[in-house]
């Protein structure tokens, strides 16, 4: 009769189970920065409006209001 029996855990199981772990926190971290790179440079080339208002002088008695665009996107 053999009295040794086997431990459940192995040190080598832990070890494994533990890099499994780490590999993915470290690929859902990597997908989380990606989602946050692309949102970013989508709103990175949005078009950025202005208004601007004028209000005249003695010289010139006029309003203006201007429009410009500011941003990186086309403004149409």
């Amino acid at each position: 009769m053999d009295t040794k029996t086997e431990p459940k855990w192995r040190f080598d199981i832990i070890i494994s189970v533990c890099a499994m772990l780490v590999s993915m926190g470290t690929f859902a971290t990597f997908l989380y920065q990606t989602k946050i790179i692309q949102e970013d440079s989508k709103a990175s080339v949005y078009p950025h409006i202005e208004i601007e208002r004028r209000y005249g002088s003695r010289e010139s008695p006029y309003f203006t209001l201007v429009a410009k665009n500011v941003g990186i996107g086309p403004a149409f």
